[in-house]
């Protein structure tokens, strides 16, 4: 027994050995890496030097665009005050003799909060240079009135240059806008009021007609030169030949000896709603096409009824409507690619659904002819009740589906197979 015991007693102090070796190698080991605490004076020097700081940025900042300017007056009056005070506190703090690195941390939290809506209330970048070209646009586009006189401006000239002195203040109100954000909005303000400029109506009749001529010519080539089609690129039919026309017309008025500054400047503004809509497709809507085409082409061969080869109303009417919506995102020229061929799937999806019916009721009526020659019994040629019950439940969950307006072409091909399974499980049942 002592034996064991001193065996126990063995085993306990090599356990605890190793634990206390193991221990101090580990506490070696962490005093290398422990950070030395800073002392009440270093807290108190590294958070004067930090309120300096703060105090500078509060007493010299102004409104204005400039980085590191309010953004408005009333950043100035509203965040300003509470930031301020609560420096200042923590600078009196400081002050205290008898003052706790605990009392300086808190403090430090204490400022978060009106030092967040400071520094949010003031710019990041330099926005004088596109705040001056703004205001230099607004003014233009305020003394330059809309009409078809010398001097003034078409329509969709002054509905664009508005557009890019919106997009451009845009960009000079919002917080996150930096340096790069700053100049491409500048430059392509720029270029904006440069178009603008240029197509100011001259007071002058002749130029007014020489330029003009001009741009009607340049967008009679433009037109003329363009494809019709679905491919990406392409142009719809209706808008081309629309705009084509509106062209036309306008190049006739040009060219017409005596012409006016009031019928000239109608012919080109005439222009305007068939050109803002003659845009190329983004994205390949052949596929679309091709799949409408086979759609309509099906459409009119279909015959309303249960007879073989027959689709009820709800089915027709499916597919009259898919391929209209079809249509409407076929000449939308601004489809992206994913729903261009979401497009496509969904009226291929009505299509297949169609057919679909038409091969479920053809397999109904079949299944039915079978059930009704099929006597119940256990003689030759008879079946058995509960054959004949499951057989009769599938035919009648199988019109189910088919009569149901909603329902999709993977259901009706759901229960297809299931009727062509359940028609062969009857007929196997059929006593020999």
């Amino acid at each position: 027994m002592n034996y064991i015991l001193k065996k126990q007693h063995l085993f306990i102090f090599s356990l605890l050995l190793v634990l206390i070796t193991g221990f101090s190698a580990c506490t070696m080991k962490d005093e290398l890496t422990v950070v030395p605490l800073k002392s009440l004076e270093q807290y108190k020097s590294e958070m004067n030097s930090y309120l300096a700081g703060q105090k500078l940025a509060l007493d010299t900042t102004r409104v204005g665009n400039n980085k590191n300017n309010y953004k408005s007056a009333l950043d100035s009056t509203t965040v300003k005050p509470s930031y301020l005070a609560a420096v200042d506190s923590l600078k009196r703090l400081l002050n205290k003799p008898d003052v706790t690195i605990a009392q300086i941390t808190a403090g430090d939290k204490y400022l978060a909060t009106p030092g967040k809506a400071f520094w949010a209330a003031i710019w990041i970048c330099d926005r004088r240079a596109l705040s001056d070209s703004i205001l230099i646009a607004t003014n233009l586009n305020t003394a330059t009135v809309q009409g078809t006189l010398g001097g003034q401006v078409l329509p969709d000239v002054k509905a664009a240059f508005t557009a890019a002195i919106s997009k451009a203040t845009a960009v000079k109100t919002a917080t996150t806008t930096v340096d790069l954000g700053v100049k491409m909005a500048t430059d392509s303000l720029s270029k904006a009021k440069k178009i603008f400029i240029a197509a100011i109506i001259p007071t002058d009749l002749n130029a007014y007609i020489a330029n003009s001529s001009t741009y009607i010519n340049a967008q009679k080539s433009k037109v003329e030169a363009s494809v019709v089609g679905y491919n990406m690129g392409e142009y719809p039919t209706t808008t081309r030949t629309n705009y084509l026309n509106a062209v036309i017309a306008a190049y006739d008025v040009v060219n017409k000896a005596g012409v006016t500054y009031a019928e000239l400047s109608a012919a080109l503004t005439s222009m305007i709603p068939p050109k803002a809509v003659f845009l190329p497709f983004l994205t390949d809507h052949r596929p679309l096409n091709d799949t409408i085409v086979m759609a309509e082409t099906l459409s009119p061969t279909l015959v309303i009824g249960t007879a073989k080869g027959q689709v009820i109303t709800a089915q027709k009417t499916a597919l009259t409507t898919a391929i209209t919506t079809a249509k409407t995102a076929r000449e939308n020229v601004a489809l992206t690619d994913g729903a261009t061929k979401a497009a496509r799937f969904a009226i291929g999806q009505a299509y297949f659904k169609v057919l679909a019916s038409i091969t479920l009721g053809d397999l109904i009526i079949d299944a039915q002819t079978l059930l009704s020659a099929t006597p119940i019994g256990t003689a030759s040629g008879q079946v058995t009740t509960s054959v004949n019950f499951a057989f009769n439940t599938a035919i009648t969950n199988a019109k189910k589906v088919r009569d149901a307006g909603t329902s999709t072409n993977s259901q009706m091909q759901t229960s297809i197979r299931t009727l062509t399974d359940a028609q062969k499980v009857f007929t196997d049942a059929i006593h020999h």
